[in-house]
């Protein structure tokens, strides 16, 4: 097949997820449960086949505060730190995410956030954001046929 110029752009699928300290996760147990420390799984989003993730990014906009080490990584069921290795939550602020770009495989994907808590008291407080941003490859001419059909 010949290589053709992109004739237009398209509009990226974002996800948007906020986890809170007393969210229950995916076994029905609250993040802030007495004794329950953890690790603590969120699905974050299911993303559908084909995709390819374009940029990730990860916020804490209240810290947890347990008063230890709570720390979180953002992966898929593959692998749990795909995306964002372990790194502390217990403090307001952009988190590192890794390279982007991942393909997204013909059975599709969940997005999975896992935070552990410490050692420490019960968290009262804490909030992260997780927001994915993905393309697909197959809607090349989306916005094109959009603006036609105005």
């Amino acid at each position: 097949m010949a290589y053709k110029k992109a004739q237009a752009s398209q509009c990226p699928q974002v996800f948007y997820n906020r986890i809170n300290f007393d969210d229950v996760d995916n076994a029905g147990v609250a993040y802030n449960a007495a004794g329950a420390s953890g690790p603590h799984t969120f699905e974050v989003c299911d993303v559908q086949p084909g995709r390819i993730l374009k940029s990730m990014a990860v916020m804490v906009e209240t810290a947890f505060n347990s008063g230890t080490s709570d720390v979180a990584v953002v992966g898929d069921v593959a692998i749990a730190d795909r995306y964002m290795a372990s790194q502390s939550i217990a403090v307001i602020g952009d988190k590192t995410t890794k390279k982007t770009g991942f393909s997204i495989p013909s059975t599709g994907h969940t997005l999975k956030a896992v935070l552990t808590r410490g050692a420490g008291a019960v968290p009262t407080a804490g909030a992260m954001v997780v927001i994915a941003e993905f393309i697909d490859p197959r809607r090349e001419d989306e916005v094109s046929r959009l603006n036609a059909s105005v």
